[in-house]
């Protein structure tokens, strides 16, 4: 009952103050993290009591970034225990979702089973086939967002940082996602090098050029 209940909430916030620009954080990505998380969620056995948690902490994780992008956990968990008091759920419980939300900022640190999970399914595109695609589209967002283009050497070494950086917590997500993973970092590494040949190729072309023609015979 409750989230059903959630899920329209979250839908209309999304509909009424989302925006177009929001290529990567918007509901699409966010109803993606909730099924995700209750495949984990499932496949570990946790109890219905906390799968209903984390379902919740799921679908309210990003959507502050209806309103802001700087700090959006601590807006997603203010709006969820707004709505969710005003539904009668507990005060232990919305604690305990205000802390899967807080558990997936950047850095990622989770403290718990619970934690993992959601973290685990919050990036489990990381180590999937969409995993170049999810990264155009949270790239074209952030370039509109700060109103500038982002250079293909820049992003792909910051996208090899995150990558090397980051890991997948629970059992299910390392054996389902962590193979891809690792071939998608491959791939990052790939890209990069294709665009630091090309780089170089630029920076070598004037001067050949300028050769040739002091070489020339009168």
């Amino acid at each position: 009952m409750i989230l059903s209940k959630v899920k329209k909430f979250v839908g209309k916030i999304f509909r009424q103050k989302s925006f177009a620009k929001r290529y990567y954080h918007n509901f699409t990505h966010t109803s993606e993290v909730v099924k995700v998380t209750k495949e984990i969620s499932s496949f570990i056995g946790v109890s219905d009591e906390d799968k209903e948690m984390l379902l919740i902490a799921a679908w309210f994780h990003d959507v502050g970034y209806t309103e802001q992008c700087n700090e959006h956990e601590n807006l997603g968990i203010e709006m969820a225990a707004s709505f969710l008091k005003a539904n009668g759920y507990s005060e232990e419980k919305i604690k305990r979702i205000a802390s899967l939300i807080n558990s997936t900022k950047m850095p990622r640190n989770p403290q718990s089973l619970l934690e993992e999970i959601i973290c685990d399914a919050d990036l489990y595109h990381l180590g999937t086939n969409e995993s170049e695609a999810k990264e155009k589209l949270f790239r074209k967002e952030l370039e509109i967002l700060k109103g500038c283009k982002i250079k293909d050497k820049d992003w792909l070494e910051n996208n090899l940082t995150f990558f090397a950086q980051h890991k997948f917590y629970t059992t299910y997500a390392k054996e389902k996602f962590g193979a891809q993973k690792n071939d998608n970092f491959i791939k990052l590494q790939q890209r990069l090098k294709q665009v630091n040949n090309k780089f170089s190729r630029k920076i070598n072309l004037p001067t050949n050029k300028k050769n040739k023609v002091m070489n020339k015979p009168n």
